[in-house]
């Protein structure tokens, strides 16, 4: 009984977050996204892969900071399953959600009520999700625990870690801060040097340091130049935000931390969509959050979920009618996933043609490459290596990469190149490097043809 009443207790002190918590599942297990070609599949192929021991640069081409992919692998020790790969990403919005309700209370839940408006994309499971997770952290740190100057160093540190293009920023909020105030800058600093010190150090025991530099920092030239995406409503609308953001920082000019959430801006440079505008909507929700004023709070912060529960059925059920869904059942990794009914079909077609051509290189002693937007997907459902041909797209190969990769392709002796020709004819904004795939079907001699797959070889 007292075992019980003990559970009781826990439930009703944190009913708050366990709602969130199971809310959050809800939404990622029965959202139907489509897991071909997305970020969070990539995301989790990676903590995949270094839970085998792969190490990020050298053996597979991931462009930011690695912080999100390591931080999600331990759970893949106990059940490597993309189930608990969405687990893990709901006790993280979890945390936020306690951040936000010590900052808010109960107007923390006008913040979930505003994930809703984005179609849930700005909790989506990405390394973009992590690094604003770190300034929602940061940002509450410098409001309530100014005095925290090594903590607050370290959180930086850590954005750095989760995405280096929007966290290397959030420095100059912290120059500002501290300007006039030397010893916390220093301490601040020193926070700052400690995870870049430690990740500095696995690079150098892991000889990655220049293949990090190489597709993290050189590689943004090509990555910027190939990828920009320009949906012209959502940059509108990131304009819109920013104007807003502006005027009530500039209100409430003495609140300096929300430059901090300022730097959310950077998310959507240069990539447009939904997935990043998502992120920059967060940021704006929690400014207007802080200073909204609402006498009749409970009656409000009731009605906030109850819009947001109605809402997510709703949405959930047109996704299901619109597009029939189905778990994939037979797919490793994947068995407990609802995802398209269609995009089921076709991971199952493409996963089988693969392999009658990886079996016939098998029995031919031939090496293999695959040039598919599915071979991510293949290798990790097969428990293969991810490498830099799983990640085949325009900017995420380092400086000069295209042709580096064209040249790795062509020293290769006796080896069947498959080409996935669903993915070199996909449309033309896609990011897929159609230059490798060109190379290859020009240039090597095609020896068989199966669906939507050609078998080529090098000799």
């Amino acid at each position: 009984m007292e075992h019980m009443s003990n559970i009781k207790k826990f439930v009703v002190e944190h009913k708050r977050l366990i709602f969130i918590f199971v809310f959050c599942l809800l939404v990622y297990e029965f959202s139907a996204y489509s897991i071909n070609f997305s970020d969070p599949e990539a995301m989790y192929a990676f903590s995949h892969a270094i839970k085998m021991g792969e190490v990020p640069y050298r053996d597979f081409n991931i462009i930011s900071t690695p912080l999100y992919a390591f931080i999600m692998t331990p759970g893949l020790f106990i059940f490597d399953n993309y189930l608990t790969f969405i687990i893990e990403q709901s006790v993280l919005v979890t945390i936020l959600f306690w951040f936000l309700f010590k900052s808010f209370d109960k107007k923390a839940w006008f913040a979930l009520f505003a994930l809703t408006m984005t179609a849930f994309m700005g909790i989506n499971p990405t390394y973009n999700f992590m690094c604003f997770f770190f300034i929602a952290v940061l940002w509450y740190l410098e409001k309530e625990c100014s005095d925290k100057d090594l903590l607050i160093g370290v959180v930086i540190g850590l954005a750095i870690l989760s995405k280096h293009t929007v966290g290397l920023p959030l420095i100059l909020p912290m120059f500002i801060i501290c300007f006039k105030d030397i010893k916390k800058l220093g301490k601040r600093i020193l926070g700052i040097c400690i995870p870049c010190f430690i990740f500095l150090i696995y690079l150098l025991i892991n000889h990655a340091l220049y293949d990090f530099i190489n597709l993290s920092f050189l590689g943004l030239f090509d990555f910027r130049a190939s990828n920009a995406i320009l949906n012209y409503r959502l940059i509108i609308y990131s304009i819109i935000i920013g104007i807003i953001m502006i005027i009530i920082i500039f209100k409430n000019h003495k609140d300096k931390y929300n430059y901090y959430l300022l730097c959310g801006l950077l998310f959507v440079y240069p990539i447009f969509d939904m997935n990043h505008f998502g992120i920059l909507f967060n940021c704006c929700a929690i400014l207007i959050i802080n200073y909204i004023k609402v006498k009749e709070i409970n009656y409000f912060s009731k009605l906030s979920i109850v819009v947001t529960i109605i809402y997510s059925i709703i949405f959930f059920m047109i996704f299901i009618f619109s597009y029939p869904t189905v778990f994939y059942k037979g797919i490793n990794h994947y068995q407990y996933t609802l995802g398209f009914k269609s995009d089921y079909i076709q991971n199952k077609k493409a996963n089988k043609l693969i392999d009658n051509y990886v079996e016939k290189a098998n029995k031919d002693n031939k090496k293999y490459i695959l040039l598919s937007g599915y071979s991510m997907f293949y290798n990790l459902t097969q428990d293969n290596k991810i490498t830099y041909y799983d990640v085949l797209f325009y900017g995420n190969l380092g400086y000069n990469g295209t042709e580096r990769m064209i040249k790795e392709i062509d020293s290769m002796k006796n080896t069947y190149v498959i080409v996935d020709m669903n993915s070199y004819i996909y449309k033309d904004d896609t990011q897929i490097n159609k230059k490798i795939y060109k190379h290859v079907v020009n240039n090597y001699e095609m020896i068989d043809e199966k669906d939507v797959l050609r078998l080529y070889y090098k000799p």
